[in-house]
């Protein structure tokens, strides 16, 4: 996280990539100018990158983190654990008090924080909604923490010196209370000295490690200290079906196709086409030889365009345990990308999995979706650079969201038949992929994204815009709102203290 590149550096990048569309740049300022400031600021964002450097405050720039007046906390139904180099802020006492007072069913509390670095400048640490599995990657909820002393009764409690104490207790917890026994609280509760050993030193990685393995379960660390756990697999793997729509853009559909078989080492697949009514003579023969030599089978889905009824068609047919969808602009260059979906979409409690997604120019394309920003929905860290770790390690972890895009997404194909598929009636071309993911999440099925999968992504490469199709957009956005409108109020994955009109991670509130 620390800001990397220099300002210099970042302003002569923006200065070339300006240089470059000199067009796209004095319209934006035109748009800039007639006051649209969110537009602009959004238009720039995707011209020249996003970055974390905004996030950056110096030593005496913290008065809009507040701390209130410091207060004594008389009762002593929970407990506060702290690390060297952490210290509680003023009135955190209080607030954790009135937390645990107003919720007899609460059994732990984190909040954020204030990370100052020895040459005085400070990061506001902004952490989501409690996840085991963004925890088992990253300690991205560090050593203070508030429990409730009659809910330690029926834990064993770690040893108190181990720097994984806080970690266990929340992931004990929530085994014996379930995961809404621990809440985050959005407000600086504490502020960490960072030092030369840090929580990145190798003994804290190698006691999160086996942390991880203490739970019974396999997984390897990088280099950048994220654990990602290597879930189960049965000996024999089940069938994947590998569903691809398309109409003709064979420039899109061979590169593809041939990625995912030379691109994907799990050892049982099969490839349905949604073919739309193709109608070039290249593609036609394409696709006549794909059947011929058995490596693919075509699916008719005639009419008018209908993203999600293309997809439900070709899972309708599809033979395999797994579903994964494809976007005919996607390309597989990883092999195991394939193999870390299924290990996620595999266990009982996960619905959709989604993968990290590179654009054309090798930058962020998706990294989750955010509901709310721009009063709608975003694509998480998009524009960031395509090696970021993202906020907290976002990027790189496998951790809970609310939902993922069906440019690639893997779901098991009894589980996606019993919310009923994609809803191809309302949506169905934009946020049947959203829909899907939250009517799984009402069934009780969490959404996944899997930082370790990666692909690249020519986001609506092989889409036209028109009167007709933005007419039908609006139409679509209406639906969504009418139907999810008060999840958009503020996801539970994605703080509050962010910026919700510029990306995702880029800059505060």
């Amino acid at each position: 996280m620390l800001p990397d590149p220099s300002a210099w550096t970042r302003r002569l990048v923006a200065l070339r990539s300006l240089l470059r569309h000199p067009r796209l740049a004095l319209s934006l300022a035109s748009v800039r100018l007639s006051g649209k400031r969110v537009r602009a600021r959004q238009g720039f964002a995707a011209l020249l990158g996003l970055d974390h450097h905004a996030l950056w405050r110096s030593d005496g720039d913290t008065s809009s983190f507040g701390g209130g007046s410091a207060s004594g906390n008389a009762e002593t139904v929970f407990l506060i654990h702290t690390a060297p180099g952490h210290t509680l802020a003023a009135g955190a006492g209080s607030r954790i008090a009135a937390a645990f007072a107003s919720d007899p069913d609460l059994q732990a509390l984190y909040g954020d924080a204030l990370a100052s670095f020895p040459d005085g400048s400070i990061l506001p640490l902004l952490r989501p909604a409690f996840d085991p599995d963004y925890l088992l990657a990253v300690d991205y909820i560090g050593p203070v923490i508030a429990l409730r002393r009659t809910g330690l009764v029926p834990i064993e409690l770690p040893d108190d010196a181990s720097p994984t104490f806080a970690a266990e207790c929340l992931l004990r917890t929530a085994d014996r209370f379930g995961s809404g026994a621990i809440r985050h609280l959005p407000q600086f509760l504490s502020q960490w000295s960072v030092g030369a050993g840090g929580e990145g030193s190798s003994s804290h990685r190698s006691a999160r490690l086996a942390l991880v393995e203490k739970r019974g379960l396999t997984a390897r660390i990088d280099e950048h200290g994220v654990i990602t756990v290597l879930r189960p697999l049965p000996e024999q793997r089940p069938l994947v079906s590998l569903i691809v729509p398309t109409r003709d853009r064979l420039d899109l559909l061979r590169p593809c196709l041939d990625s995912l078989r030379r691109a994907t080492d799990w050892p049982a697949c099969e490839i349905l086409i949604c073919d739309n009514d193709s109608a070039e003579v290249e593609t036609l023969a394409y696709l006549r030889d794909l059947t011929e030599q058995g490596i693919a089978r075509i699916v008719a889905c005639p009419g008018p365009f209908n993203f999600a009824a293309m997809n439900n068609a070709a899972a309708a047919a599809a033979r395999g345990r797994l579903l994964a969808f494809v976007n005919n602009d996607v390309e597989a260059f990883a092999p195991d990308w394939l193999e870390l979906m299924c290990r996620e979409a595999m266990r009982p409690d996960v619905g959709a999995v989604g993968a990290r997604l590179l654009d054309g120019e090798g930058r962020i394309q998706h990294g989750g979706v955010v509901l709310g920003p721009g009063g709608l929905v975003t694509h998480g860290h998009r524009f960031f650079p395509g090696d970021a770790l993202g906020y907290l390690s976002a990027l790189r972890a496998t951790r809970e969201v609310s939902a993922v895009t069906a440019a690639c997404l893997v779901v098991e194909a009894e589980k996606f038949r019993a919310v009923g598929g994609f809803d191809a009636e309302t949506f169905p071309v934009d946020f049947n992929d959203v829909d899907l993911c939250l009517r799984l999440r009402q069934a009780g099925f969490r959404t996944l994204y899997v930082g370790g999968a990666v692909l690249h992504h020519r986001e609506a490469a092989s889409r036209r815009r028109s009167a007709e199709t933005q007419s039908r957009h609006r139409r679509e956005v209406e639906a969504f709102r009418r139907r999810w409108g008060p999840l958009l109020a503020q996801d539970p994955h994605y703080h509050p203290g962010f910026d919700p009109d510029l990306g995702t991670y880029a800059r505060l509130r």
